[in-house]
């Protein structure tokens, strides 16, 4: 496969930039990769959302219950995905299913956190819209996760501790989006709504322009990325923040294919 050839996205983009020997073992040997409890919890939030906001598109004015009832449905068809170890014990088998109980608690909260403080000011036109095309003779498929009838895209985040700012990663992620839902718009704005799995789950609105610097970095990013990706050079990012026998669910394959080893 050549690059013109190589469809990409924006999250493949992003995780071949994180750690191009991760993005190999996932993308190319298709070594199967545990669902965590972060993205669980992340599926979980995103699917509440979409379903929520159907109800809202369709005049559809929902009720305590019935919200609760979307949460539940999200938290139903995702929480139960999260790997779990075989047990040696009893103790580590109640451990586990705690924390899984924890894990929904968290879900349900983050949902109905962003329902009730970040849903209002949204009209959604269009939910997990998926969308192609073309950034720098790259073909590349997305889904936006909101539009709404003022053209802002929205995109929905969870994450471990408040940002700072929109990261590098979020900010190719919705330049794209941009790029692909309104090419001719050179000053679309997107937003960022991100959830932090903190103690006290809070709600962080990240809003902001996109400018010249942003298109001309997408420009660049996807042909380099398609190069790389055929070249098959593909280093472990061993400094990386998330490497970590915690985080990679391909850190065995990792320290067999290059030797090393990879911190707990």
């Amino acid at each position: 496969m050549t690059a013109t050839d190589r469809t990409l996205s924006p999250s493949q983009v992003n995780a071949f930039l994180e750690c191009p020997a991760a993005w190999y073992f996932g993308n190319v040997l298709r070594l199967p990769e545990p669902t965590t409890e972060g993205l669980a919890i992340g599926r979980a939030v995103h699917t509440a959302a979409a379903l929520l906001l159907t109800a809202r598109r369709d005049g559809r004015q929902l009720a305590g219950e019935e919200i609760d009832d979307a949460i539940n449905i999200a938290c139903n068809l995702h929480i139960p995905t999260i790997a779990m170890a075989d047990p040696q014990t009893e103790e580590e088998d109640a451990e586990q299913i705690a924390d899984r109980h924890g894990a929904e608690d968290q879900a349900r909260a983050l949902s109905l956190l962003w329902w009730t403080a970040a849903a209002p000011s949204i009209q959604p036109a269009e939910i997990e819209m998926s969308i192609t095309g073309q950034i720098a003779g790259i073909p590349i498929n997305a889904v936006i996760d909101i539009v709404d009838e003022s053209r802002m895209i929205v995109d929905i985040k969870t994450a471990s501790k408040r940002p700072n700012g929109i990261s590098p990663a979020h900010r190719l992620q919705v330049t794209t989006y941009a790029m692909l839902y309104a090419p001719c718009d050179e000053s679309h704005a997107v937003r960022l709504d991100v959830l932090t799995k903190t103690k006290t789950p809070a709600y962080v609105k990240l809003q902001t322009g996109l400018a010249e610097a942003d298109y001309a970095y997408a420009e660049s990013i996807y042909p380099l990325v398609a190069e790389a990706m055929d070249e098959g050079l593909y280093l472990p990012h061993r400094g990386g923040n998330l490497c970590s026998r915690r985080h990679c669910a391909y850190w065995q394959a990792c320290e067999a294919e290059y030797g090393g080893t990879v911190r707990p």
